[in-house]
């Protein structure tokens, strides 16, 4: 029976995932670590957890092996999918019953690993949620947008009038498959206002940019990195440019010490945060990306964004000890 000393709970597709399983083996090839494909589960995959009055046992039992999770130090909690019913299932009803087991069951399961969390389930659910952040950084003294967050068409459109016609709107959320870019809210959207009422939408003032800031965060290791925005084809949300100019940036001191303090805050020993610098040389913050990526920045840049992460996973510790 296999004991890993680090478990990544990814889909087995995930890029991330494999340059930092990559990064892992090449600094110590005698760790094992097992990934953790949530979308397996159950059909591909078996989860056991014992509890008795002299311990817990946790095994999980994929199609090719039996891993033993005692010996368990570290998790990446890396963008989980949901658990996937089988395909025999067809009732509505039934369909439901086994979605909220199985994720009661793997939240469940994950609560009894006392390890490093990168980052824990529970406080990553919590600091996901964008209006928590932008209302803990401002209590943090972080420069934020005007923001409306509603369901009501008469106050999106009071909002609209308020900051001169130039605001932006987006999602709440996201998840695979069902992503939406930023856009400026125009005249002719106006009659699709009424729509808000039937789910709620995030609306912000437009901050002008000067440039854009990626800032990754590793257990109080920040990373910094210029992104050229408005030298992009899409300067409105330049995350829809793969093309799009960077470079290592030296972030101000007190902007740094503000998103230690908001990271932490949070709970997070993992966040990608996103800045915008504006021509007045102000810095605003946008949001916390608890499970944000970092590939594309590293690849730009050279900064060691996937070692660092792969050298705190081996490191691990105790979670009830951070």
């Amino acid at each position: 029976m296999k004991k890993p000393n680090i478990l990544i709970i990814s889909p087995h597709d995930d890029g991330h995932t494999a340059v930092v399983q990559a990064q892992i083996k090449k600094i110590d090839p005698n760790i094992e670590v097992c990934i953790f494909a949530t979308q397996d589960f159950p059909q591909k995959m078996e989860i056991s957890t014992s509890v008795s009055n002299e311990d817990v046992q946790s095994i999980i039992t994929t199609e090719s092996e039996t891993i033993s999770c005692e010996n368990i130090k570290s998790v990446w909690f890396r963008r989980p999918r949901k658990p996937v019913p089988s395909p025999d299932v067809t009732d509505s009803k039934s369909i439901d019953y086994i979605e909220m087991e199985c994720d009661h069951a793997v939240y469940g399961f994950w609560q009894t690993l006392d390890c490093l969390w990168i980052n824990p389930p529970s406080l990553n659910r919590v600091a996901h949620r964008k209006v928590f952040q932008l209302q803990e950084a401002q209590k943090i003294g972080l420069a934020v947008p005007d923001t409306l967050f509603t369901n009501s068409p008469e106050k999106a459109h009071e909002f609209y009038e308020k900051h001169n016609k130039k605001i932006i709107y987006k999602t709440l959320s996201s998840k695979p498959g069902l992503t939406f870019t930023t856009k400026m809210l125009t005249e002719k959207d106006l009659e699709f206002l009424k729509q808000v009422k039937l789910a709620p939408v995030t609306f912000q003032e437009f901050i002008p940019a000067n440039y854009d800031l990626r800032i990754t965060i590793i257990d109080n290791k920040v990373f910094s990195a210029k992104i050229k925005s408005q030298e992009s084809k899409c300067d409105l949300d330049w995350r829809n440019d793969l093309d799009i100019p960077m470079e290592v940036y030296n972030l101000p001191e007190e902007v740094e010490r503000k998103l230690l303090a908001l990271t932490n805050k949070l709970g997070l020993v993992y966040s990608a945060i996103d800045l915008r610098v504006t021509p007045e040389n102000e810095y605003v913050f946008l949001e916390v990306n608890v499970g944000g990526q970092f590939l594309f920045v590293e690849i730009n840049t050279d900064l060691p964004i996937s070692k660092t992460l792969a050298e705190l996973l081996i490191r691990g510790k105790k979670f009830s000890d951070i």
